[in-house]
């Protein structure tokens, strides 16, 4: 079991469609979703909710009121009860990233636009900042390689930020062979802990609405 699931979204937000899938989440989570000032913010959440309590359902014969979720103490989610499914989500402006496997995973996804290189001394390494090489064609790119690949691999480690960027290099054998790194409709997407070769799923938005009838209406 080891699947990832990438989603584009716009920014215009069907007020009704939005109620009406908020149903499917917990209290918490609907009342963070709101807190959102940006409606693309709010989706953003909300579809990548959605798309786990979907997986879930499909993977383990559940109702939507069956899934528990908790998170660590470092703030990693998991499924409860369910020690064998993992999962971990990203997002950016548009666009969102879902991983699941039987094992720890973590994953990020970046827009590739302008990077801020004057950050690269602070949290690269020697190696990392030779990649990327400011000067050469494809250094935006690079950037957004090194930068996924890290968030993959600290939210694989669970600890987050609790881990300096700067301590680890994502070049590194030991971490390159959990390291799978995707370039598609000009995102970045890194995950760690899963086999070369993920098979990737692309959900479109429009099918949000029907996935949720079909998987999380008890």
């Amino acid at each position: 079991m080891e699947n990832l699931y990438y989603i584009r979204i716009d920014d215009t937000i069907n007020q009704n469609t939005l109620n009406y899938l908020l149903t499917f989440v917990s209290k918490e989570k609907k009342e963070q979703i709101n807190r959102y000032y940006f409606n693309v913010d709010k989706k953003l959440s909300l579809y990548a909710d959605l798309i786990v309590r979907v997986i879930a359902c499909k993977t383990f014969g559940l109702t939507n009121k069956d899934i528990d979720f908790f998170k660590s103490e470092y703030g990693k989610p998991s499924l409860n009860n369910y020690l064998n499914f993992h999962y971990n989500v990203s997002h950016t402006r548009n666009a969102i990233a879902v991983v699941v496997s039987d094992s720890q995973v973590g994953v990020d996804i970046e827009k590739i636009r302008e990077p801020e290189f004057k950050i690269v001394n602070r949290f690269f390494t020697q190696p990392e900042i030779e990649f990327i090489d400011n000067t050469v064609a494809e250094s935006k790119k690079r950037f957004y390689i090194v930068w996924t690949k890290k968030e993959a691999y600290i939210k694989y480690i669970g600890k987050g930020l609790y881990i300096p960027l700067n301590s680890f290099n994502v070049f590194d054998e030991t971490i390159s062979k959990k390291m799978q790194t995707i370039v598609k409709d000009n995102y970045v997407i890194s995950i760690c802990g899963i086999n070369q070769g993920c098979c990737i799923e692309e959900i479109q938005e429009s099918m949000i609405v029907s996935m949720c009838n079909q998987w999380l209406v008890n």
